[in-house]
């Protein structure tokens, strides 16, 4: 006596509950990316009044890419008005970045990278100290 059963339903759910578990690590990434932006060093260096937001350009500049191409998501803060609401541009960086998760094809990807295409990115991570990716490589590793 046997019985026969079909997996390809349970293989199918088990890459399906795979893709949801990624895509909520991903969505803590974003969450956690767009929160350090906000809060800033604590430095009091001048990076605006919500410690990492000044004209919300930065903030707003991050993306996930599954591929490592495609167009870079990057704001310049030149002439751009100041002392903008930390908040809403987290808000507004963090539904970008649900944006992007949304579109990564999961089943193809095996390489995702979080950029922030803002010209002057290295400068508000370096100079100004936010060090938002090095505290993301030590929550997410990478």
């Amino acid at each position: 006596m046997q019985a026969t059963f079909n997996l390809g339903p349970l293989k199918e759910e088990l890459e399906n509950a795979k893709n949801r578990q990624v895509k909520r690590i991903l969505t803590n990434m974003a969450r956690d990316a767009t929160e350090m932006s906000k809060r800033g060093s604590g430095h009091g260096n001048g990076v605006g009044r919500g410690g990492g937001v000044d004209t919300g350009a930065f903030i707003t500049s991050f993306s996930f890419s599954g591929t490592g191409r495609g167009r870079l998501r990057g704001k310049s803060s030149r002439n751009k008005p100041r002392n903008q609401n930390p908040e809403a541009k987290a808000a507004e960086g963090f539904a970008n970045l649900v944006s992007d998760i949304n579109r990564i094809d999961l089943k193809n990807t095996t390489v995702i990278t979080l950029r922030n295409g803002a010209p002057h990115a290295w400068t508000v991570e370096n100079v100004h100290m936010l060090k938002v990716f090095q505290q993301l490589r030590i929550k997410y590793g990478g």
